[in-house]
């Protein structure tokens, strides 16, 4: 009842107000569709670690009009989207566009001082890596190793002295055969997934956007250094002190067709100065894993047990849940075994 009379009191207001703009020979025009599409949805693109700068996108429903839906599962595919990029003053309220036109953004991040706005600009067919000076408003495209380009999936993260920009690389040699999958299982007249291979061929396909590289850009000049090679890398982390990069190695040995999209990683690091490869856990199945800030350290539950542990470090130590020790044996099925857990 109470909803009923807050309509009938919002329509008893509407029309004598529409009532009387006619009387006074102002005419109303009618909300349509075209206006639909025009109206502007802002987004917290990110947030300066001081608080003061904000940097947020504006776009529209008509701006994203044009996806070809017939390319979906192509890994190699970029939506269109427009959007454009502003640096907000979070004090003053004071707002700078930081693209002179709208603009196919990704992965914006400030520096850690604040200064410099990083992102991820749509340019011909491929992401381009750029910066943005708060100070100068001077933008400036970084460049990537020849034969190479940024991953359509990539993210981006800061070093934590703010020198660098980690982002993730594909090989041109990627994406001929990326696109020539895709053709073969989607415009040949005939086409045949053979349950013999290891992997169905759409999940072939979906896998080849897990094989990517790390990289570091130098901002200041420019210099591109591999940190992880091409392989099948899943998410991926720099720690803040710029040590370390951790990343899961999608290691699933074929479809599984209980789970769709089912899959298997096991997480791996290596520190920035080089070494070798290190083995954090040589699977993530059933185990549940939560980062702390710093990139280094971590938690992690699995069977009803909680784990902390540091990349590099020590073994993780357990802090909760039943005794790890004390814990029966229950695959051991001989008679001594069995006596055991009895008494």
């Amino acid at each position: 009842m109470r909803r009923l009379f807050s309509v009938l009191s919002l329509v008893a207001f509407v029309v004598p107000a529409n009532h009387a703009l006619a009387q006074g020979g102002i005419r109303l025009a009618p909300f349509t569709a075209s206006d639909a599409l025009d109206v502007a949805t802002w987004s917290v693109a990110d947030l300066a670690a001081d608080g003061r700068w904000l940097a947020a996108t504006a776009t529209t429903r008509r701006a994203s009009l044009g996806v070809d839906f017939r390319r979906d599962g192509d890994p190699s595919y970029i939506r269109p989207a427009s959007v454009r990029l502003y640096a907000i003053d979070t004090r003053s309220g004071d707002t700078t566009a930081v693209l002179p036109a709208a603009g196919n953004v990704r992965s914006v991040a400030w520096s850690p001082d604040g200064n410099t706005l990083a992102m991820l600009v749509l340019q011909g067919e491929h992401f381009a890596p750029h910066t943005w000076s708060r100070t100068s408003r001077k933008l400036t495209r970084l460049a990537v190793p020849a034969g190479s380009y940024v991953a359509e999936n990539s993210e981006l993260q800061w070093s934590g002295d703010g020198t660098r920009v980690f982002l993730a690389l594909r090989s041109d040699k990627w994406l001929t055969r990326a696109g020539a999958e895709f053709d073969r299982m989607t415009r040949g007249p005939i086409f045949v997934q053979d349950a013999k291979d290891p992997f169905m061929a759409w999940d072939n396909l979906r896998r080849l956007g897990n094989i990517r590289s790390i990289a570091s850009i130098d901002v200041a000049t420019g210099k591109a250094t591999t940190l992880v090679p091409e392989g099948m890398i899943g998410t991926w982390r720099v720690s803040e002190d710029d040590s370390v990069v951790s990343w899961s190695d999608d290691i699933t040995k074929k479809t599984d067709y209980d789970v769709i999209f089912g899959s298997e990683q096991k997480l791996l690091a290596r520190r920035l100065t080089g070494g070798d490869v290190m083995t954090v856990f040589p699977t993530l199945k059933g185990i549940a894993l939560t980062w702390h800030d710093d990139g280094r350290r971590y938690a992690y539950s699995r069977e009803g047990r909680v784990y902390v542990g540091q990349v590099g470090g020590a073994a993780p130590r357990q802090i909760a849940g039943p005794d790890s020790a004390a814990r029966p044996n229950d695959a051991d099925t001989t008679a001594a075994a069995r006596t055991a857990r009895a008494n």
